[in-house]
This record gives structure tokens, C-alpha cells and sequence, in this order.
């Protein structure tokens, strides 16, 4: 038998994820937050917040080739931020159109059947300020160190993260 405190923290273990591209991780570490640029529908309400999935494999896709995946603690910003589960795997055309990222052609399609895969959404309502305190690992593919345009001054503060993960190793140790 749970006490309340147990009871609500339930299920809250497992690690998030959030893809972004390259060209966002210099912006997302100096300011040490996620901004809230995902609306979501609820109801007749649209609240802007986070996307985060509880599989990393779509949280990769997300963040395309060379793209960068935080972990996040869940537990920790269950604490401090109002998570919603959302369901993409029920999506119906009645939801309006709907836009996504087509993999194989690198563009957006509009008015596509709906998805059939769920992306183990969590929606974080607003911002994720103080990013670092949340932060478990940040993964990144070592394709990130053959790019010329990443390898600059400015994406330092990214390359000596403490909590940097290229390829699944552990870098800066």
C-alpha cells in the first residue's frame, strides 16, 4: 500500500528526453532553459510549453542526424512543472491538420493520415528554466565532430558540458 506522497510520485523514475537541432544547443545552454515553443490543443484551451518523450529512439528522430538528446531527471520536474501525458497514438484527421516532419522527403506535409506510432509524450506546461539542475546526460553523435560549422568558439560552452555523452561514452571526465 502507497502513502500519498508515494502515490504521486509513482511512475515518475524513468528519464525524458528532448531532441533539438545543433543550431539550438548554444541558445538552450547559454540561457540554461527550454523554451515553451510547442502549443498543444486541451480542449478548447492552447498552452504552450515542452515536449518530451519517454523513448529516446524518438527523441533522436526529433533531433535529426547530428542533432543533440537531453535526458532529463522526470522526477525532478515533476516537482516543479505541471506534466500532461498526450496520446499522439489515437490522433484523428478531426483534430484539423495536422503537420509533420516527413523523414524520407526532409519536408513537412500537411493533411497526412494521422500517426500511427506513439511518441510516450510528456508536454511540460511553460518554460523549463534552471535546465541544468534537470539535466541526467546529453547525448550527441561523434558526427558532431566532423562538422566544420560546430566546431567553432561559440559551441565550446556545449563540448565541455559536464554531463556530455558523444556515442554513449562519457566525455568530459
Amino acid at each position: 500500500m502507497y502513502n500519498f506522497k508515494e502515490y504521486l510520485e509513482e511512475g515518475r523514475d524513468a528519464p525524458l528526453y528532448h531532441g533539438t537541432m545543433p543550431d539550438s544547443i548554444i541558445p538552450i545552454m547559454k540561457s540554461n532553459m527550454l523554451r515553451a515553443e510547442t502549443q498543444q490543443f486541451m480542449g478548447k484551451n492552447i498552452k504552450m510549453g515542452v515536449s518530451l518523450t519517454r523513448n529516446i529512439n524518438i527523441a533522436h528522430q526529433f533531433a535529426t542526424k547530428i542533432g543533440i538528446v537531453f535526458e532529463l531527471d522526470q522526477r525532478k520536474l515533476a516537482y516543479r512543472h505541471k506534466m500532461i501525458p498526450i496520446n499522439w497514438e489515437n490522433a484523428t484527421q478531426n483534430r484539423g491538420t495536422l503537420t509533420r516532419w516527413h523523414e524520407t522527403t526532409g519536408r513537412n506535409t500537411t493533411n497526412v493520415k494521422p500517426i500511427t506510432i506513439n511518441e510516450y509524450e510528456e508536454f511540460v506546461v511553460g518554460p523549463i528554466k534552471n535546465l541544468n539542475d534537470y539535466i541526467i546526460k546529453i547525448h550527441a553523435k561523434d558526427d558532431i565532430f566532423y562538422n566544420e560549422e560546430y566546431l567553432n568558439k561559440s559551441f565550446a560552452i556545449f563540448m565541455k558540458h559536464p554531463k556530455l555523452y558523444v556515442d554513449r561514452k562519457f566525455v568530459n571526465g
